[in-house]
């Protein structure tokens, strides 16, 4: 079967990354795997071809050139199946490759883009879900990643088939990974440390969870807010804290990719994001045994997560759960290996042709 994929994963160009090597499983099992990747051309990306995998970037001059540069190459290829990593710009690009060459649709979401979060985040945001029914509609067969997002798509009165399929997560790695006690010799004054991990982006909420901190460490220094991760809003957050008072106990690491260490040393893992498809770190967390206190956001809740709505509940559950040493436990994953993954994710596509 002859598939193409429409990306904005720019790991795919890194040799050796996990995206690379389970997309030259698709390809080894499809037969014939293309991707076309959203990418400036000051990246200076070239092609990649390995066996039944091949890779094209779009090496497009702005954003608006991702669209026109990527419909122009898709109109080259040839396919039974055309799949989008989302219903936005890569599903618009997908819906008109699919037409051209006279193939199936397949529209991937991996967010939870009806979140009333979501929409409030931008202008670009409201147009996104525009663009979103416009695709929706064209499309053969739809994939997600929760069910909240599954449920949320009933509005749009779908004909077309609607598949809940999880991301993966080597919940096993994280399981297997030694005992670790690096935040307490990092931080030897904190007793008790809460870690959070995500983009430091406007829709994770970051700011909520250094208010209530605030309140939860009025009278007391002995426990630690590590917050690891990039993003735009990383000199307001450090600001926000030192206005608190609270620097010395909110510290800022940058992102790296294995959390295992964290989650392992950790006694509570915070989320305080707006909206979430999926939510892997909580799922990675849970399987470290750590426990997650999050909002109600992607699989939450039905993985294993405690949840909270206001910043006293919040507060109120961060103290109960560090006072009785709470322990996390991973609820509901679906999949006992990666094999079992990519045989359903390929079965996914082989049904939408």
């Amino acid at each position: 079967m002859r598939v193409v994929m429409i990306s904005t994963d720019r790991k795919l160009f890194e040799e050796g990354s996990a995206v690379r090597a389970r997309s030259k499983k698709y390809a080894d099992a499809l037969g014939e795997l293309t991707i076309i990747v959203f990418a400036k051309e000051y990246f200076h990306f070239t092609e990649v071809s390995d066996g039944a995998l091949r890779i094209i970037p779009t090496n497009s001059r702005s954003r608006i050139g991702y669209l026109f540069n990527a419909i122009a190459i898709g109109k080259t290829l040839s396919a039974d199946v055309v799949s989008a990593q989302d219903p936005f710009e890569t599903g618009f690009v997908g819906a008109r490759i699919a037409k051209a060459l006279n193939a199936k649709l397949q529209i991937q979401i991996h967010t939870d883009f009806l979140s009333p979060a979501f929409v409030a985040l931008s202008p670009l945001n409201r147009l996104r879900i525009a663009v979103a029914g416009y695709v929706l509609q064209r499309a053969d067969c739809i994939r997600v990643v929760s069910k909240r997002i599954a449920d949320s798509l009933l509005r749009y009165k779908l004909t077309c088939p609607v598949s809940v399929l999880p991301i993966f997560v080597d919940v096993e790695r994280i399981k297997n990974a030694p005992p670790s006690n690096m935040l307490r010799e990092r931080y030897p004054k904190c007793k008790r440390v809460i870690v959070m991990a995500s983009r430091l982006e406007p829709e994770k909420d970051i700011e909520r969870a250094i208010r209530v901190f605030a309140r939860l460490v009025e009278n007391r220094d002995d426990i630690g807010l590590v917050i690891v991760g990039e993003g735009s809003e990383k000199e307001r957050l450090k600001a926000m804290a030192e206005g608190y008072g609270i620097s010395h106990q909110v510290v800022f690491e940058p992102w790296v990719e294995d959390l295992a260490p964290y989650y392992k040393s950790a006694d509570l893992f915070l989320v305080t994001s707006k909206f979430e498809g999926y939510g892997m770190s909580i799922v990675e967390a849970l399987a470290a045994g750590t426990p997650v206190l999050s909002s109600d956001v992607g699989v939450a809740g039905e993985a294993g997560a405690e949840l909270y709505k206001t910043d006293e509940e919040m507060k109120e559950k961060i103290e109960a759960m560090l006072r009785e040493n709470a322990i996390g436990e991973l609820q509901n994953y679906p999949y006992t290996s990666e094999r079992e993954y990519v045989e359903r994710y390929l079965t996914l596509l082989t049904q939408c042709a």
